[in-house]
């Protein structure tokens, strides 16, 4: 009456389950439920999609993006002598893992601009580069 199933029919419902998880995750319903987003087009407590991630991550105001397919904050790169600020690394849908700066990315996507097209020196209120609040960002003017 009950069989067992084999191997290859368990890996293939467990990818289906996993597609369906995946699918039910990315679902504007479920993502305003969890309070990333607002169905209104605003963003809860000061969150963003980030553009060309919008389906992947979402950043806060504080500087901690959400990682919408693993339900986490994602860790940040550390500064070094090379690169005296805090980076996150970003995967897009292809697979493709690029490096961006923290404070660049936070000031870009709450002012709307491109981040790609950003090219001035964003500067720090309180001179700590690690402090990628927005209150905090600011570009020189000259």
């Amino acid at each position: 009456m009950f069989g067992l199933i084999t191997k290859r029919k368990h890996n293939k419902i467990v990818a289906q389950y996993e597609a369906v998880i995946e699918e039910f995750r990315a679902c504007p319903a479920v993502q305003e439920a969890q309070g990333i987003i607002s169905m209104k087009g605003e963003y809860d407590n000061g969150t963003r999609p980030i553009p060309g991630y919008e389906k992947y991550y979402t950043i806060n105001t504080k500087g901690e993006v959400w990682s919408i397919r693993w339900s986490k904050y994602l860790k940040t790169c550390k500064p070094s002598p090379v690169t005296p600020a805090l980076g996150i690394k970003l995967v897009n849908k292809d697979g493709k893992q690029t490096t961006f700066g923290l404070a660049k990315l936070v000031y870009c996507v709450f002012n709307n601009i491109p981040v790609g097209n950003f090219t001035p020196k964003i500067r720090y209120r309180d001179g700590n580069p690690e402090n990628v609040e927005l209150k905090n960002l600011y570009i020189n003017a000259n």
